[in-house]
């Protein structure tokens, strides 16, 4: 007896663990996990990806890669339309997208196909896939699968962890086979958990890159390029190693640049057809410096950018005079007839590629994700001088905020330079207001210079370029009112030459502020700061983890000069503040002079984006800023005795 109600405790006992060890329901999952994703309406609790390469015989693309994607789909909440996008383009092809349930059984699904654009760029080969998914209740499960293949080694750069839904677990699995020299780089690691097993195989090497808790990928305005801050794998093939021989792939910069320059080698440019053209430019134009500005500040004024790419595919320029013909050119091709043109007025120009600020890698490593853009190097007295006819009245001296600093990859014959873009600091994108008013019963009135540098002046310029003459006056006042208070009343408004892209673009006009004084008693209440400074004062998003990216570094000043009024003295000025820190400076100063109030405001954006870890503070502080941004002056009567 004694041994039968053992053997039953044990059996209880292996029944107890048994049931404990049982998978929770989809249900049970979504209940525990609903609080967790309170914005999400489905996650993935488990997300797969294996990577396979295989041999071909084409010499100039000897490896096939073959990207599978599992993720197992858990609906959090009610009834809900599940969408998940796939991009690709004509170096890649989606083999199969389908979706099955717990029983392996295939569910109908829907997918749209569009071209794909963002930031009002399309891409004329690079499509999207969007897969919707009806789930019909909480805790449904169903499992997405995918399978890429990429035919040419170059265009396979990188796999994220991070989904566009969050996922719970990740794996990443490389198959990487003994005959294939590939090199990985590990991205934004950091603080992510990430473990990395190898283990060894017959013929291949299984690296196994496992974590947790991955958020999904945001694309908002301003929002940084996931490539800065999600953890990710980016890769470069090497080479093949064959019985007889080893066929070179990107081992090296050097060889990517070849791919590059054997690329534009192809290109039938006909330059006889633009002679006529960069002879009239040219003519009695003295100095070398006047030749170049002729040739690139026409191709500005004349060729209309349309950001119009070839998907990843897009590194070969359109012949010289397929853009002229046209007058309408990407980047490639612009930067390519600039060239020509500059060759045929006697000049050394060079095509030249680079990574914009949305790129996060330099040349270490040779892939194509490095290069986004091209623009066109001319070489003088030894010195470079870079050109991008993209940046629309742009002057030959200065570069756009999204290239500065950045490496750039020039042509050289069979070898390359390697030089950086000049970066500048926020002292020559300036923005500048000096106004100087008197009160008038309820009234300010006064007079207002803005004066406008850099990309100020490059910005502003664009638009007035772009906008019908008889239009233009209207886009001034937008433009003025933009930076002032409601109900400003403009006259007068006058501005400098707008073709002229070196010197600081002006406008003065007089202006009244309809009821800005308070009076009461022998007191006048007024606040003389009339900028709205919207745009430098934006509460962030602290839930975020993407910097907060500027449009560009920049320095507003602003002087406000207000005549006492007759009879009064200074009762009250506000106290002065300054914020200070690396990436930002928000200052007021307060200074009575004689018979006037001086109002001194800077507003400075030191570096191009803001970290994410840093939005508290900002808040907090603008909050301050703005808090002191509105108080007031006080006036009092003069009294007979004083």
């Amino acid at each position: 007896m004694r041994q039968f109600f053992l053997i039953l405790s044990l059996f209880t006992m292996i029944c107890l663990i048994s049931y404990s060890q049982k998978e929770k329901s989809g249900l049970e999952k979504a209940i525990e996990l609903s609080g967790k994703y309170p914005l999400n309406d489905v996650i993935a609790l488990n997300s797969t990806v294996k990577i396979n390469f295989k041999k071909r015989k084409n010499p100039a693309s000897p490896v096939k890669i073959y990207v599978t994607t599992v993720n197992k789909l858990l609906c959090l909440d009610a009834k809900t339309t599940f969408y998940d996008p796939f991009f690709y383009n004509k170096t890649q092809k989606l083999h199969r997208i389908s979706v099955v349930n717990k029983s392996n059984e295939y569910i109908r699904h829907k997918i749209i196909t569009s071209i794909y654009e963002r930031e009002g760029i399309f891409y004329d080969d690079y499509k999207v896939k969007i897969v919707s998914i009806d789930f019909n209740k909480k805790g449904d499960m169903l499992t997405l699968l995918s399978k890429e293949e990429y035919p040419d080694f170059k265009y396979f750069t990188s796999v994220f962890f991070n989904e566009y839904f969050p996922v719970e677990q990740k794996k990443i699995c490389i198959y990487l086979p003994e005959w294939l020299d590939m090199e990985i780089k590990e991205l934004n690691f950091e603080g992510n958990n990430i473990t990395k097993s190898i283990s060894q195989h017959e013929d291949y090497t299984l690296l196994t890159y496992s974590s947790t808790d991955f958020v999904k990928i945001n694309s908002a305005e301003n929002y940084q390029e996931p490539a800065f801050y999600l953890p990710h794998l980016l890769f470069a093939c090497k080479k093949v190693y064959n019985m007889k021989d080893t066929i070179t792939m990107f081992d090296s910069l050097q060889d990517m640049y070849t791919w590059y320059k054997q690329l534009i080698n192809e290109i039938d440019n006909k330059p006889y057809m633009l002679i006529d053209l960069v002879n009239n430019l040219t003519y009695n134009l003295a100095t070398d410096e006047e030749k170049i500005e002729a040739i690139y500040y026409w191709v500005q004024d004349n060729i209309r950018y349309i950001a119009f790419e070839d998907g990843l595919a897009g590194y070969k320029p359109s012949p010289a005079c397929e853009v002229y013909m046209n007058r309408y050119g990407d980047c490639k091709g612009m930067a390519n007839l600039v060239k020509e043109m500059l060759k045929i007025a006697g000049f050394d120009a060079r095509l030249s590629w680079i990574g914009t600020r949305r790129v996060a890698y330099d040349y270490t490593l040779p892939t194509i994700a490095t290069s986004d853009h091209q623009i066109c190097t001319v070489i003088l007295d030894s010195k470079h001088i870079f050109l991008d006819p993209t940046a629309k009245y742009m002057p030959v001296s200065e570069h756009g905020e999204y290239i500065q600093g950045k490496p750039v990859l020039i042509e050289d014959g069979i070898n390359y330079i390697l030089d950086t873009i000049p970066d500048v600091d926020y002292l020559s994108d300036l923005h500048e207001i000096k106004r100087r008013c008197t009160i008038k019963n309820t009234d300010l009135s006064g007079e207002c210079q803005h004066s406008l540098h850099g990309e100020f002046r490059q910005w502003i310029l664009y638009f007035v370029n772009y906008t019908k003459t008889n239009d233009r006056n209207n886009m001034f006042l937008k433009f003025v009112n933009q930076y002032s208070s409601q109900g400003l009343e403009i006259a007068n408004l006058k501005t400098s030459d707008i073709e002229d892209r070196k010197a600081p673009f002006r406008l003065d006009y007089y202006y009244t502020l309809k009821n800005a004084v308070f009076m009461t008693g022998d007191d006048i209440y007024v606040n003389i700061d009339i900028d709205i400074d919207r745009e430098y004062t934006t509460t962030l998003d602290t839930t975020r983890i993407a910097a907060y990216l500027f449009d560009f570094r920049n320095w507003k000043h602003t002087i406000n000069e207000l005549l006492l009024p007759e009879g009064y003295k200074v009762k009250y000025l506000p106290d002065d503040l300054t914020i200070d820190n690396d990436y930002y400076l928000f200052s007021l100063k307060y200074t009575s002079d004689r018979n006037k109030i001086i109002l001194e405001k800077n507003i400075i954006i030191k570096k191009p984006s803001l970290p994410a870890d840093l939005f508290s503070i900002w808040n907090n502080n603008i909050k301050k800023f703005r808090e002191h941004t509105e108080s007031q002056i006080i006036f009092t009567k003069i009294k007979e005795n004083e």
